[in-house]
């Protein structure tokens, strides 16, 4: 069932003191990267040896910005993605690591200046972007010699059904104040976590806001399907 509670976040200034702190010393021992799952600009997916169900993120703090903007926007997407998490939108996150460089097992210092950050997080399991299932659905149309003429009918009435499934989700998020601001067929997926039966979630909070109050009706931006469809991979 999806966390419904009420949340009032709490302002977060990235701060030194922040990046020499617990969070920085020794939690990186306990998980051993396994093998690489997938990659993007945004960073690496690892297998962790120790648990299967858990992943090992590394995100590099974007260089193009500031210091101090580039952990702003981490520190964002960390307790946005927390908050998602504990709603039952996104995987949770249990540990957040800051790094001195893009390797691994580059733990920092107080003296260090942050250069990534590793976020230890559920894995969804068996998992599938929005356009990729919009590919095997058309797949199983193609094979079913259905006219591709009503191919683009039945796609849209597949899309509607699952944003049916897909609104409470968002539902959730802007009743607790968050904006994604990226809603696109990359960052909706299916799968499960752990035992859970396979189901949608909303990930990637990288630009997301969070605000004190809940998103009016009036404010809240839906899933484009027409764009949906028409950035469908070939």
């Amino acid at each position: 069932m999806y966390n419904t509670r009420k949340y009032k976040p709490k302002k977060q200034n990235a701060t030194r003191k922040q990046y020499g702190g617990k969070l920085c010393k020794g939690n990186i021992s306990r998980y051993t990267p396994g093998r690489l799952i997938g990659k993007g600009s945004s960073g690496k997916v690892y297998m962790i040896k120790e648990d299967s169900d858990i992943i090992f993120k590394i995100q590099p703090i974007r260089e193009k910005y500031t210091e101090d903007i580039s952990k702003e926007f981490i520190e964002n997407e960390i307790q946005i993605t927390k908050r998602a998490g504990e709603l039952g939108v996104a995987p949770k996150i249990h540990d957040v690591i800051y790094c001195k460089s893009n390797d691994i097992y580059s733990i920092i210092t107080k003296s260090d200046k942050v250069k990534s950050v590793i976020f230890i997080m559920d894995r969804i399991k068996g998992v599938k972007t929005i356009i990729q299932m919009l590919d095997e659905y058309v797949k199983d149309l193609e094979d079913e010699d259905i006219d591709k003429k009503y191919i683009n009918d039945l796609l849209k009435k597949q899309l509607d059904r699952w944003f049916e499934e897909i609104k409470p989700l968002l539902d959730i998020l802007y009743d607790n104040g968050i904006i994604h601001q990226d809603l696109n067929g990359a960052n909706i997926v299916y799968g499960y976590i752990g035992n859970d039966k396979p189901r949608w979630w909303i990930i990637d909070y990288g630009v997301a806001e969070m605000k004190d109050t809940t998103i009016p009706e009036n404010k809240r931006n839906n899933i484009n399907i027409k764009n949906i469809i028409r950035k469908r991979s070939k």
